[in-house]
């Protein structure tokens, strides 16, 4: 293994990491009847990029440090790598990154 692949393979873990705590907290927010939507979508949202980076970052493909989900769906389109959600859905939930960050 050279040294760029396990690079790849240690960030693509740590992405993994982190968006399984963000799946976490939505699903604990989740259950909170005073929480607002837009908090449970943002850590969706999260979680969802986190892992679209870890696939990029496993085949060792250059991402950029963005929380649009459609650049990083047409990176992944360009990669011939396969995506288990629609790229509407993906619209759908994109500008929650956002949202509740500004």
């Amino acid at each position: 293994m050279s040294c760029s692949s396990v690079q790849s393979k240690s960030q693509a873990l740590e992405l993994l990491t982190l968006a399984q705590r963000n799946m976490v907290d939505a699903r604990a927010f989740k259950m909170l009847p005073q929480i607002n939507f837009a908090i449970i979508a943002f850590h969706a949202q999260q979680c969802i990029e986190k892992c679209m980076k870890a696939v990029l970052a496993k085949h060792a493909i250059t991402f950029q440090l963005t929380h649009d989900l459609d650049d990083l769906y047409a990176l992944l389109q360009e990669s011939k790598l396969e995506m288990p959600v629609s790229h509407e859905l993906l619209n759908d939930i994109t500008p929650y990154a956002m949202t509740t960050r500004y």
